[in-house]
Parts: structure tokens; C-alpha cells; sequence
């Protein structure tokens, strides 16, 4: 049996409609089956579900998947109910309590949000509830929205320390450009070609150059993710120590054959973390936040001194090494750091002053910030234990 303390399922939409357009009920109760198999060997479960828009489309006898946001917020309002009601009825059956959770980017971007949130899953998990959660697509904006559920999966996965993620889609797995499955993803990111874009390292070109991906699978009915953002989450998961599946949540028993470690779909192996670095240090619990789950709000432009400083000296940002500001924020968001010939970050950090500030101590020395600005928040634009590196 594969030790588990923390388990991350997400099912995607296609799992759940059937050909038809309503919810299948035996795909349903197959998976519901199986997670309370799980749950009964004692691991915690958090469920991540997708679904609400669709079911919701069905329900109020739509013909299509609405274009503009309000209808598809309504259609989401409609279906997420019905679809909370669905689970419930059948966890129910297998004495297991649900809970309800519906999120937004803010969720994770503002830090008290962030660790309420935490807290209430693990007081959930402590008193053996499956929190079942899903985008809160009935007031999402493109401002709050999350992209997609496999994103949300993932931030949930590292902000509860999850020893495993499990991601049910319609495929089996990953393929090869000729077709066959890829039981074990080996390669290594620094071996791919690859980008950071709001801390997540994205796999750009899985297609072109790894050969290893089968297309982005997206249908009438369903959702925005798609194979690559499976991939590119599950590999972001790796490197924090949290293994991962991809597999066919339609299938018979995959997500039980998944926790089990058996050889099914394509697995996701993590990397060995040093003790105190999967969140029981406070730090670097902050850190990962920073880097993982919260979206910038504006660029910091650092000359090349200051990132040098920063990426091998653990130093803290001083406005001296500021050469730009660009977008608005507030004191205490999450902004991003390059340099003038980049547009790759290479670090996220939480600022001490707004960019209307910053505008106006850049460059300038430590001693000049109160005279610039008539405060002084401290020293730093971003101290080193508010910065998150990306590798």
C-alpha cells in the first residue's frame, strides 16, 4: 500500500459529462467509490471538481456553453449546486461528511486569505471531512479568476503540504508523438524548454521538443486546462517534493490504482526535499507562497548588481538597485523582479512600498528614503525573507 498522509484529486469536466451533456452517474460513483476507499486507509482527501458550468448548461436547457460572463456565471451558479448535491448523496452512502469550498485568485493572493484557507482544509481533514472545492465561477472576472482547475489543484497541493496529486482526465495518460503511453514522466525540467510565469515553471514547447505530449484535449463542454497544464503543474509539484499522477478518471479503479502506486497512467515521481522545507518552516512556508500561489502585481526593474546580490548573496532588494517600476501596486503585494534585458523574472517578492513609491526612492540610498518619501517603512524594497527565487 503507497504511504500517503495528504492526497489532491482533481477530476476534470469530460470525466464527469457524459456523452449526452449531463453528469454521468456512474463515473460519478465510481470515483466517489474509490475515494472513499482511500479515505478509509486513512489518508486525508481534498477534492478539486470541475463541472459546475457544465452541468449547469444542462440543466437550464442551454444548447451551448454561454460566451458571454454573465450567463456563464449563472450557468455556474446553477450547476455547482446541483453538482455539490451529487457528491454529498454519495459520499453520503459511505458515511463520509462533505464540505463545500469555492475559491478565487484573491484566495491565494492575499496572505491572511491564503492561510485561512489553510487552515480550515486541515480542520477539516482533522475531523475526517472531504473538502470538496471548485472554482467560484459564479463571481470570477478574468482579474480573480484562477485559469483553470488544474492550477488550483496544484496551489492546494503544495499550500497543504499533499504527499500526492492525482489528476483524472478523459486521456490515459501521457503520450509520445507515435502514440504510446508514457508510464513514468523521467525528464527532467532543466532538460526542456521552459518559462516562469506567476512562479509556475510552464513547459512552452512540450510538443515541439520533447516530443512527449499528447495535443491539449478540449471539447465543447469543458474547461481550459489541457494536457500541457497538467504537465507543467505536476512537474512544478515534483520539484516540492509532491508526487503525481495522470490518469483516466473514467477508467476502473485508476484513482485507487493511482494512490496504491500501481503502474497506471504516467506518474510523476517528486524530488527529495530536505527536512523543514515542505512548510514546517515558517520561512520558507512563506516563500513557496510567494513563488507558488499568489500573482504579481507589477515588475521591479533591478540593475545587474542587485541581481547578482540577490541570487547569490541571499541579499535583501535596496532601492539602489532599482533602475524601473512598471504597473501598480500596493505595500505588501507580490510583485515580480528582472532586469532590463529580460522579460523572464527570476524572482517574486512581497514589496515594503507601493510602486508610486518606489518610483520615487529607485536608485536611491538607504539614508534617502525618508527624505524622498517623509517615512520610512525599512531599509528594504524586499527583504530576503519575503523573496522567492525562481530557479
Amino acid at each position: 500500500m503507497k504511504k500517503c498522509k495528504i492526497i489532491v484529486i482533481k477530476i476534470g469536466t469530460k470525466v464527469l459529462t457524459a456523452a449526452s451533456g449531463e453528469l454521468n452517474a456512474q463515473v460519478l460513483g465510481s470515483i466517489v467509490g474509490q475515494v472513499a476507499k482511500i479515505h478509509a486507509e486513512g489518508a486525508k482527501c481534498v477534492m478539486v471538481t470541475s463541472g459546475a458550468i457544465s452541468a449547469g448548461v444542462k440543466i437550464m436547457s442551454l444548447t451551448k456553453r454561454p460566451h458571454k460572463m454573465a450567463k456563464l456565471q449563472a450557468a455556474a451558479a446553477c450547476g455547482q449546486s446541483y453538482l455539490m448535491q451529487a457528491y454529498a448523496a454519495r459520499f453520503k452512502r459511505h458515511g463520509i461528511l462533505t464540505a463545500q469550498i469555492l475559491l478565487t485568485q484573491d484566495d491565494f493572493n492575499i496572505r491572511k486569505r491564503y492561510l485561512n484557507l489553510r487552515n480550515t482544509i486541515e480542520e477539516l481533514l482533522a475531523m475526517s471531512v472531504i473538502p470538496i472545492i471548485n472554482e467560484n465561477d459564479s463571481v470570477s472576472t478574468e482579474e480573480i479568476g484562477l485559469g483553470d482547475n488544474d492550477r488550483l489543484a496544484s496551489m492546494l497541493a503544495e499550500s497543504v503540504s499533499a504527499n500526492l496529486m492525482i489528476a483524472a482526465t478523459d486521456v490515459d495518460g501521457v503520450f509520445s508523438a507515435k502514440g504510446e503511453l508514457i508510464p513514468a514522466w523521467k525528464r527532467s525540467l532543466s532538460a526542456m524548454r521552459t518559462r516562469m510565469v506567476d512562479g509556475h515553471r510552464l513547459v512552452t514547447d512540450i510538443a515541439d521538443y520533447s516530443r512527449e505530449c499528447v495535443q491539449d484535449t478540449k471539447g465543447f463542454l469543458i474547461g481550459r486546462g489541457g494536457m500541457c497544464s497538467k504537465i507543467s503543474m505536476l512537474s512544478a509539484l515534483a520539484e516540492f517534493g509532491i508526487d503525481g499522477y495522470i490518469v483516466n478518471g473514467t477508467g476502473k479503479n485508476t484513482i485507487w490504482d493511482a494512490f496504491r502506486g500501481k503502474d497506471v497512467g504516467t506518474s510523476f515521481a517528486g524530488v527529495k526535499v530536505a527536512k523543514g522545507q515542505r512548510g514546517a518552516n515558517p520561512v520558507e512556508a512563506k516563500k513557496r507562497w510567494i513563488g507558488f500561489s499568489s500573482k504579481v502585481k507589477g515588475d521591479i526593474i533591478v540593475d545587474l548588481g542587485a541581481k547578482t546580490a540577490l541570487l547569490e548573496r541571499n541579499s535583501s532588494l535596496l532601492p539602489s538597485g532599482i533602475v524601473r517600476v512598471t504597473g501598480k501596486f500596493s505595500a505588501g503585494d507580490v510583485i515580480g523582479i528582472t532586469t532590463p534585458r529580460s522579460k523572464k523574472l527570476f524572482a517574486k517578492g512581497l514589496t515594503q512600498y507601493s510602486s508610486a513609491e518606489l518610483v520615487r526612492i529607485a536608485g536611491a540610498k538607504t539614508s534617502e528614503i525618508e527624505k524622498n518619501l517623509g517615512f520610512k517603512r525599512g531599509d528594504e524594497a524586499v527583504h530576503k525573507n519575503n523573496l522567492y527565487i525562481i530557479k
